[in-house]
């Protein structure tokens, strides 16, 4: 499983195409949003992924303040890069092609 994030390549000066957003996402096996910052982008990007039902895998640094989500429960919460890199290999496991 390779990590792509699909608008790295827009420039910051293009209008913003909620189209563009769903195709991309179509394209996706799985999501992985971190709420660290509490940007309210995210959770809109959040809302889009789970609208069309798609997998998420929701984490946060410790002490981070969960808004507006209905997984909330299932936030893997991490202390360190290094401890968000173990989350993650464990939580991207079962959605892998083998």
């Amino acid at each position: 499983m390779d990590a792509y994030f699909p608008l790295d390549y827009r420039q910051h000066h293009e209008d913003f195409q909620a189209a563009t957003i769903r195709d991309e996402i179509g394209r996706c096996v799985v999501a992985v949003v971190d709420l660290t910052l509490e940007r309210p982008s995210c959770y809109y990007e959040l809302g889009m992924v789970q609208g069309v039902g798609l997998s998420t895998i929701l984490v946060a640094e410790i002490g981070t303040q969960i808004h507006q989500t209905a997984s909330r429960k299932s936030v893997a919460f991490y202390r360190s890069h290094e401890e968000l890199l173990a989350n993650l290999i464990q939580l991207l496991r079962p959605h892998s092609r083998a």
